[in-house]
């Protein structure tokens, strides 16, 4: 039997991504001094810049802008909130934690586990899991 389109809708669109997505963490331009990454996915069309300031080897704050899905935008918003104070090694360990987890190539740490837990539905969506990852893995491109 054949799940009815709303019951998969709201098991993709969970409270998380909704209410990310409608209030979003810092979504808003900033100015140009700082290092921006930008954020594309062709296939979509989804296209976020996300606004760094980074000091002394930590990320003080990280505010981003753009357009896209609900699971792009609240996946951008979480990103900006748990990586907000870490260390760029630190960062680094997260992002490879949930992409890895999106993509379904190995079991994610406790803390991470926790962060990507509303994501994780995207990944049986052909496609949405680049949504979900979108921002993660552009600023662990810049990252390096």
């Amino acid at each position: 039997m054949q799940e009815e389109p709303e019951k998969k809708r709201l098991d993709l669109y969970g409270e998380t991504i909704l209410r990310e997505s409608r209030s979003p963490y810092h979504f808003e331009k900033m100015p140009e001094g700082q290092t921006v990454v930008e954020a594309y996915n062709p296939y979509c069309g989804d296209k976020y810049r996300l606004f760094l300031d980074v000091e002394e080897g930590v990320i003080r704050t990280i505010h981003f802008h753009g357009y896209g899905c609900a699971v792009s935008k609240a996946s951008c918003s979480v990103l900006a909130q748990e990586l907000e104070g870490k260390p760029l090694e630190e960062a680094r360990q997260l992002i490879g934690g949930f992409v890895a987890a999106i993509r379904k190539e190995g079991m994610p740490s406790d803390e991470v586990a926790l962060i990507v837990a509303p994501f994780l539905p995207a990944a049986d969506y052909p496609g949405r899991e680049t949504c979900a990852v979108l921002g993660w893995e552009a600023l662990g491109r810049w990252l390096g």
